[in-house]
């Protein structure tokens, strides 16, 4: 038993460095995105949209079908799913194609987000310890390692496209390896409950607000900091992707401390502290200006 959760734990951790690799791949190359397709920031922003709504789309189903085959099998799928998506949103067509692709590339990164964290709870009811902190920290380390690489090719001018292939095929490899270490699909697999909706208590809507805000800053982080460095700063396309790096780099110091840091001090003072830090050192880095005043900025908001 130890070593079957032993081994499951390698595949999740995997599975979390890939979503964080992926995205953070992606997020390096907007700037790039931006000027293949020749559009405007609003419509760039407009363009960005699509993922979320592709993200918001596949939430509910992600997790019915979790539950209802269980988190392995989605896994897998979404994975595929996921690698298969990479040249066709790095093909840059056209802006309609564009809008499309990205749909689809949040569809499917959610899914597999969904499924991946399924298991990871799966894994923590069997084996009884708190893991969770660890997988997310994963994903941030993921998120960094791709910001680099695709900062990098950026740099050396690697096309769009033959990064998205090149992905694809290290994807599929890696999750194909990983396969056999997961729980069985019976691990976490349970019917779905019909019931009488449930009235939530005050405190429930205030973390959703608490987490809207948080993923609204990430969204901001990796969306945008490259464009601002590019568009407004003149910076080169790897320095460009510096603001995201330094970003993911404080979230992998935040979220390998911040069990220690909610044991130590409570969690509620916690999130004060780290709001007004991340708010105060965003809004002073945009006042100041310049990529060192930037590059603070995102530290502190990361």
């Amino acid at each position: 038993m130890e070593l079957a959760l032993a081994r499951a734990k390698v595949a999740v951790t995997i599975t979390f460095l890939v979503n964080g690799f992926t995205v953070g791949t992606f997020v390096a190359r907007i700037p790039d995105f931006k000027r293949a397709l020749d559009i405007s920031n609003s419509t760039l922003g407009s363009s960005l949209l699509f993922i979320s709504i592709g993200v918001f789309t596949a939430l509910r189903p992600a997790g019915k079908n979790a539950a209802r085959y269980g988190s392995k099998p989605v896994i897998l799928f979404s994975s595929i799913a996921l690698a298969l998506s990479l040249p066709l949103l790095g093909s840059v067509f056209s802006i309609y194609w564009f809008w499309a692709t990205c749909f689809l590339f949040g569809f499917t990164l959610a899914t597999q987000d969904v499924s991946m964290n399924s298991h990871a709870v799966a894994l923590e009811q069997q084996g009884a310890k708190r893991l969770m902190g660890f997988f997310h920290a994963m994903f941030s380390v993921g998120t960094l390692a791709g910001g680099i690489l695709g900062g990098a090719l950026s740099q050396w001018k690697v096309s769009l496209l033959q990064q998205s292939i090149s992905l694809m095929f290290l994807i599929l490899i890696v999750m194909f390896s990983v396969r056999p270490l997961f729980l069985s699909a019976d691990a976490d697999k349970h019917p779905l409950e019909k019931g009488k909706k449930v009235r939530h208590p005050l405190i429930f809507w205030i973390l959703g607000i608490f987490g809207l805000c948080a993923a609204l800053t990430e969204g901001a982080a990796g969306d945008w900091g490259g464009v601002l460095a590019r568009d407004t700063f003149d910076a080169t396309p790897f320095i460009s992707t510096l603001p995201y790096i330094v970003f993911c780099s404080a979230m992998i110091i935040g979220r390998f401390s911040g069990d220690f840091l909610a044991h130590r001090f409570g969690a509620s003072r916690v999130i004060m502290v780290g709001g007004i830090i991340a708010g105060s050192g965003l809004l002073s880095g945009l006042l100041i200006g310049g990529i060192p005043a930037l590059m603070v900025a995102w530290f502190l908001l990361g």
